[in-house]
């Protein structure tokens, strides 16, 4: 029975360190998933934009390549969050308000994490180019930035 009990760890734990992490390739393909699944009155272009969603909802995790040294310390906090860091205060508004209470609950902001900051800031933006879009939907930088900053939220939603 021991034995059956030591086997069946080490398989587990072998799975678990074997099996492939979001990182690029996971982000890319939950990305494509819906965007191919998305609803008739999305835009077609949108739609069709499903393997470029692919490539980019993976670039944040690029961003946190270990040779850009300053991209991945300003990268890194937004992936995760530690919310037991807050001791019981509720979130501030926003990022920088966060960090004020951080350093006054004497955190490190970096090491607490930043993901609904993230969130949120990128579906500004991703709102933002929509709306450019609304005005102006044959521009085709528009159509590019709306496929670019959707892949950057994919990856983000998915930290969650």
């Amino acid at each position: 029975m021991l034995r059956c009990a030591v086997a069946a760890s080490f398989l587990i734990l072998t799975t678990v360190t074997l099996a492939p992490a979001w990182w690029v390739k996971g982000h890319g393909a939950i990305a494509e998933a819906a965007a191919l699944d998305l609803p008739e009155d999305v835009p077609a272009f949108f739609r069709a934009g499903a393997k470029q969603l692919n490539h980019l909802a993976g670039d944040p995790d690029r961003w946190k390549n270990p040779a850009c040294t300053y991209l991945r310390a300003a990268e890194s906090a937004d992936h995760y969050l530690d919310l037991e860091d807050y001791d019981g205060q509720a979130l501030p508004a926003d990022r920088y308000k966060a960090i004020a209470l951080l350093i006054k609950l004497k955190r490190e902001p970096d090491r607490v994490g930043m993901l609904p900051y993230t969130l949120l800031e990128n579906y500004d933006r991703l709102s933002a180019i929509f709306y450019a879009y609304r005005a102006g939907p044959d521009n085709p930088a528009v159509r590019a930035k709306c496929i670019v900053y959707a892949g950057v939220l994919s990856h983000f939603t998915g930290d969650l």
